[in-house]
């Protein structure tokens, strides 16, 4: 790479070399700016690595700013880590989502019904089912400190087709053959 040369540029003369043209290329990036995307698909670039765009809130507000802030692009996709505060506020998520054409992954399906794309997680009604069965096992005189660490016995994995096709996305058969729950 020369001086002023980004790795589009490398990538170009790359790709523009014919006994380099079918070269599988990674491309890593630490800025992940608007279009990066694109541009890797528009060169045939395998895979496209960037870090995560991380951003703290502690108001409804920040999380207000910090969507309207994002241009359009700046993404390829939205993850919600569980939080209260972004839970409860998820209808600004998901309308940023909608509003990019990106797809939004969660842990909690019923964010898949207000129009996340998918959620894969523990099920909180199935988790009150696990837990009322430890209460009635105290009850029955079993001590606290005898029962064992427990982890979600299901894991639900659930579809938006809806938005799917709103973002222009064919879900594979074998994904919703593995779904617990599809909204349509």
């Amino acid at each position: 790479m020369h001086a002023g040369e980004d790795g589009f540029a490398v990538a170009t003369q790359i790709k523009a070399d014919p006994t380099l043209a079918d070269a599988t290329i990674l491309m890593l990036s630490s800025q992940d700016l608007a279009g990066d995307s694109a541009r890797c698909r528009e060169l045939r670039i395998a895979l496209y690595l960037t870090k995560l765009l991380h951003r703290d809130v502690t108001s409804v507000d920040d999380i207000e700013q910090i969507l309207k802030a994002l241009p359009k692009g700046a993404v390829d996709a939205i993850y919600h880590v569980p939080s209260s505060l972004v839970g409860t506020h998820v209808g600004l998520v998901v309308q940023k989502a909608e509003e990019d054409t990106v797809p939004l992954a969660a842990t909690d399906s019923s964010m898949v019904e207000i129009g996340a794309l998918v959620s894969y997680g523990s099920d909180i009604r199935l988790l009150g089912v696990q837990a009322a069965k430890l209460v009635a096992k105290i009850l029955k005189g079993v001590k606290p400190s005898e029962l064992s660490i427990q982890t979600p016995e299901k894991l639900i994995l659930a579809v938006n087709l809806t938005t799917a096709r709103a973002i222009g996305l064919a879900m594979p058969r074998s994904i919703l053959e593995r779904t617990d729950r599809i909204v349509e």
